[in-house]
């Protein structure tokens, strides 16, 4: 396979993803509005997106990088550069909400967590991982993980040149992971640890990581084995995508209470993020429409602003039905996610001549 080639592959996967996570960003939308409380999709979406991350890191810059510390702060600074503009401007709305009384959080009684808000240190208490804007903190975990990307793909790196190219020590290092990920799940499900793993940086850290070296391993079989994203044919890979969103489906409805829920869930989306990856059937096309790309044009600021603009709404409209604010609460986010993409640019733009 040529090298031209390979790249094609590394980057002929992001359309029909962009689709899926503009569903799972309508899940968690309506998972907080509090109308259900099982299964848990809140926690599902968020490990789909984490999913998304780790296996598209993997793919696209594995092996790419030179293991240097001046690299490794550089790709910090570019991910910060991305995804603190948003989460500055999404903060100061917070703080307005606080001020109206719309929200819990007031600055002016809370102005320790504030603080550790505004540098995303909020994460590392699970009494404060929800303070001010409280989708804020899968920004704060995520950044954690892209800025530790170069060293997951350092250790990748030196554990198949240490088996001499074998990925049977990947293998290995990833059931060790998925191993640590069921302990915690089970220590904290019998009260012998106490965090949050639905925030704490560690944890979300080791998911990650987990995405991070399937995905490792699916680009390694697919530039070893020859196959092309169009193996199989449209009708077969159609079945197979189908087939991984229906075991996806009936795994988030049946585990949701199991104590190892957390561990499956990531699992099955790691499944179903590869599986998108690969395949070109009628599913990912479904996905990969117009629609579903223009919303994913908004899916950072959306997530960011949504929960903001539900606290709103309530507020705002007390005693009015449940089908006016969710229509409001929507409304309200779509018009929210443009005003802060266009306040993000121009903080961009003030960080450019500042740094």
């Amino acid at each position: 396979m040529s090298a031209v080639e390979q790249v094609d592959i590394r980057r002929a996967r992001v359309n029909s993803l962009a689709g899926l996570k503009v569903v799972a960003l309508a899940t968690i939308f309506v998972w907080h509005f509090g109308f259900f409380t099982t299964p848990d999709l809140g926690s599902r979406m968020c490990e789909f997106f984490f999913a998304c991350s780790g296996v598209l890191e993997a793919i696209r810059h594995f092996g790419k990088y030179e293991y240097t510390l001046g690299e490794s702060f550089d790709n910090f600074v570019k991910k910060f550069k991305k995804m603190y503009p948003v989460y500055l401007v999404t903060f100061v709305l917070a703080l307005l909400l606080g001020q109206l009384g719309a929200s819990a959080w007031n600055a002016a009684k809370y102005k320790i967590v504030a603080i550790l808000s505004l540098f995303m240190l909020q994460v590392w208490d699970a009494r404060t991982m929800f303070a001010f804007n409280g989708a804020s903190w899968f920004l704060c975990d995520l950044l954690i993980c892209y800025a530790f990307t170069p060293f997951m793909s350092y250790v990748v790196e030196r554990v198949k040149r240490k088996a001499k190219g074998s990925n049977r020590a990947v293998w290995f290092l990833l059931v060790s992971c998925v191993l640590l990920r069921l302990t915690i799940d089970f220590a904290v499900g019998h009260a012998a640890l106490t965090i949050s793993t639905h925030t704490f940086p560690p944890v979300r850290l080791l998911d990650y990581f987990i995405a991070y070296v399937c995905g490792c391993l699916a680009l390694d079989w697919n530039e070893r084995e020859g196959t092309s994203v169009a193996m199989g044919g449209k009708a077969l890979q159609t079945a197979v995508e189908l087939a991984v969103l229906l075991l996806y489906v009936i795994q988030v409805l049946l585990t949701t209470k199991l104590v190892v829920s957390r561990t499956f869930g990531m699992l099955c989306a790691v499944s179903v993020v590869i599986v998108f990856v690969f395949c070109r059937g009628g599913v990912s096309s479904f996905f990969s429409a117009a629609p579903f790309l223009h919303l994913a044009r908004i899916e950072l600021e959306f997530y960011m602003v949504h929960q903001l603009c539900i606290w709103f709404c309530y507020f705002a409209f007390p005693g009015h039905g449940r089908l006016f604010i969710v229509a409001s609460a929507l409304a309200l986010t779509f018009v929210m996610s443009f005003v802060v993409k266009f306040a993000e640019r121009a903080v961009c733009k003030l960080f450019a001549r500042v740094f």
